[in-house]
């Protein structure tokens, strides 16, 4: 399924890119078409980044050749069987109210260990947990490339 595409720059994403012969298949037919600049495949992440002339190649040849190679891969996101639903960034300010508060929740979860305050130890490590799931999904865009 299309991640993302502008002029130049394409972004598949779709299991059937673990499999080798199929990255093989796409590397041969892929090779042979004018316009393609490069072709770099992450089976581990089951994707395909293609950068290509839009001036010698249009995306709409690209997708319906993609689309031969891999059926199902070069429809867009909507289409394609599931949806994928991006969460949104957060914004500088939100981060940096994120990042106080899950320095707050340590410091407190810390301080109650010291004190032996069980209870609040854990609500507070349960607090600073959640902040770090908010953070990581932020950060998930560069986690995972």
């Amino acid at each position: 399924m299309t991640i993302h595409s502008i002029p130049g720059r394409l972004r598949l994403r779709h299991m059937i890119l673990r499999n080798p012969e199929v990255r093989e298949q796409l590397r041969q037919h892929a090779g042979r078409l004018s316009g393609i600049q490069a072709l770099d495949i992450n089976p581990r992440t089951a994707s395909l980044l293609v950068r290509y002339d839009p001036q010698v190649l249009d995306s709409a040849t690209l997708h319906a050749t993609l689309e031969q190679l891999v059926p199902g891969a070069a429809r867009p996101a909507s289409s394609a069987g599931h949806t994928h639903s991006l969460s949104r960034q957060l914004s500088r300010d939100e981060r940096k109210k994120l990042a106080y508060a899950m320095l707050t929740s340590l410091g407190t979860s810390l301080l109650a260990l010291l004190v032996h305050g069980k209870k609040a130890h854990v609500i507070a490590g349960c607090v600073f947990l959640a902040g770090l799931g908010l953070h990581l999904s932020d950060k998930k865009k560069f986690l995972c490339s």
